[in-house]
Protein backbone atom coordinates (compact mmCIF):
# COMPACT_ATOMS: atom_id res chain seq x y z
CA UNK A 1 0.00 0.00 0.00
CA UNK A 2 2.66 2.73 1.30
CA UNK A 3 4.49 2.07 -2.59
CA UNK A 4 1.16 2.79 -4.08
CA UNK A 5 0.97 6.27 -2.71
CA UNK A 6 4.52 6.90 -3.65
CA UNK A 7 4.62 10.57 -4.55
CA UNK A 8 1.28 11.17 -4.22
CA UNK A 9 -0.57 13.26 -1.68
CA UNK A 10 -0.97 11.84 1.42
CA UNK A 11 -3.57 13.70 3.38
CA UNK A 12 -6.32 11.92 1.63
CA UNK A 13 -4.97 8.51 3.20
CA UNK A 14 -3.81 9.54 6.67
CA UNK A 15 -6.10 7.26 8.16
CA UNK A 16 -5.19 3.92 6.62
CA UNK A 17 -1.97 5.24 7.01
CA UNK A 18 -2.20 5.30 10.59
CA UNK A 19 -4.00 2.32 10.88
CA UNK A 20 -0.96 0.28 8.84
CA UNK A 21 1.38 2.65 11.53
CA UNK A 22 -1.10 0.70 14.10
CA UNK A 23 -1.47 -2.41 12.61
CA UNK A 24 0.97 -6.04 12.94
CA UNK A 25 1.46 -5.12 9.41
CA UNK A 26 3.62 -2.58 10.16
CA UNK A 27 6.67 -4.39 10.45
CA UNK A 28 6.44 -5.28 6.59
CA UNK A 29 6.03 -1.61 5.43
CA UNK A 30 8.19 0.04 7.00
CA UNK A 31 11.22 0.31 4.34
CA UNK A 32 8.05 0.83 1.75
CA UNK A 33 6.21 2.96 4.16
CA UNK A 34 10.08 5.69 4.69
CA UNK A 35 10.20 5.67 1.29
CA UNK A 36 6.63 7.06 0.69
CA UNK A 37 6.67 9.34 3.43
CA UNK A 38 10.22 10.93 2.33
CA UNK A 39 8.76 11.53 -0.90
CA UNK A 40 5.61 12.63 -0.06
CA UNK A 41 4.55 16.07 -1.89
CA UNK A 42 3.14 18.17 0.91
CA UNK A 43 3.97 18.03 4.29
CA UNK A 44 3.73 14.67 6.22
CA UNK A 45 4.98 15.92 9.85
CA UNK A 46 2.64 14.28 11.96
CA UNK A 47 2.85 11.13 9.92
CA UNK A 48 6.48 10.81 10.30
CA UNK A 49 5.95 11.15 13.98
CA UNK A 50 3.52 8.88 14.61
CA UNK A 51 5.66 6.25 12.11
CA UNK A 52 8.87 7.38 14.55
CA UNK A 53 6.68 6.61 17.93
CA UNK A 54 5.80 3.36 16.84
CA UNK A 55 9.09 2.05 15.47
CA UNK A 56 11.15 2.82 18.62
CA UNK A 57 8.10 1.10 20.36
CA UNK A 58 8.63 -1.75 18.40
CA UNK A 59 12.53 -1.70 17.90
CA UNK A 60 13.70 0.01 20.86
CA UNK A 61 16.16 -2.23 22.27
CA UNK A 62 17.57 -3.28 18.53
CA UNK A 63 18.15 0.01 17.20
CA UNK A 64 21.67 0.25 18.50
CA UNK A 65 22.65 -3.64 17.59
CA UNK A 66 24.32 -3.26 13.72
CA UNK A 67 23.50 -6.56 12.98
CA UNK A 68 19.45 -6.26 12.86
CA UNK A 69 17.56 -4.63 10.26
CA UNK A 70 15.99 -1.87 12.89
CA UNK A 71 19.26 -0.22 13.30
CA UNK A 72 19.61 0.29 9.55
CA UNK A 73 15.65 1.47 9.52
CA UNK A 74 16.42 3.85 12.18
CA UNK A 75 19.10 6.09 10.49
CA UNK A 76 16.17 6.41 8.03
CA UNK A 77 12.87 6.76 10.90
CA UNK A 78 15.86 9.54 12.49
CA UNK A 79 16.26 11.63 9.12
CA UNK A 80 12.76 11.97 8.52
CA UNK A 81 12.08 13.12 12.09
CA UNK A 82 14.29 15.89 12.36
CA UNK A 83 12.95 16.97 8.82
CA UNK A 84 9.44 17.07 10.29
Amino acid sequence: MAGALRNRALAPHRKLIEALVASPAFEDALAQLLITLEHATEPVDELVIVTGRRFIELHRGQMSNISTHAAGDSKEVGELVLRA
